[in-house]
């Protein structure tokens, strides 16, 4: 499958859009010429390692090398992000959102992370796709566990999140490690 030109910008329009509103930690906002409004984060050339802050009452740093990201809490060492993609941490639940859409798979994921915490559960692995067959839209479920992870309900207890390791799904997948 070939990618079109327009791709990369419906990207990044549709990267603008969900980034909407957000401002760095520590910093002032940046605001790209090319995108313009000045209550929009810069973007980055793809392929480069980027940096930004959501919302301050979640508290989580995203950052996205080419196709894998990763968030942390505030004070979390990367060291953690790699003791979990690496495997040091044992996954103790997993959930599968294929084929729910994406208001489906944002309460089955709320339903999963607290009965979870409520299990005494820490590290989770959620299975969302790549979305290959999300059609023009790109990967739904994808964003949907993104934005529930980094800005939604449940950031406040994640303390890592990362894309999987290829053995555990890679792209298609996201591992989580809660707080205590």
């Amino acid at each position: 499958m070939t990618k079109r030109a327009s791709d990369s910008e419906d990207d990044v329009a549709a990267f603008a859009e969900a980034v909407r509103g957000t401002r760095r930690l520590g910093g002032k906002p940046r605001v790209s010429p090319d995108i313009g409004g000045a209550d929009q984060v810069r973007l980055p050339s793809p392929g480069r390692s980027r940096s930004f802050a959501v919302p301050v009452g979640a508290q989580l740093l995203v950052e996205q090398i080419g196709q894998t990201w990763a968030a942390r809490a505030d004070g979390i060492d990367r060291r953690i992000v790699r003791k979990l993609r690496d495997g040091a941490i044992p996954i103790e639940s997993q959930i599968d959102l294929h084929g729910l859409t994406r208001l489906k798979a944002a309460h089955a994921l709320d339903r999963f992370i607290s009965a979870s915490r409520a299990g005494g559960r820490r590290c989770l692995l959620v299975i969302h796709g790549r979305g290959l067959h999300s059609g023009p839209d790109g990967p739904a479920l994808l964003d949907v566990v993104r934005a529930a992870l980094t800005t939604g309900t449940h950031a406040a207890v994640v303390l890592v999140c990362a894309s999987a390791a290829p053995p555990q799904g890679g792209g298609g997948a996201t591992l989580v490690y809660l707080r205590r």
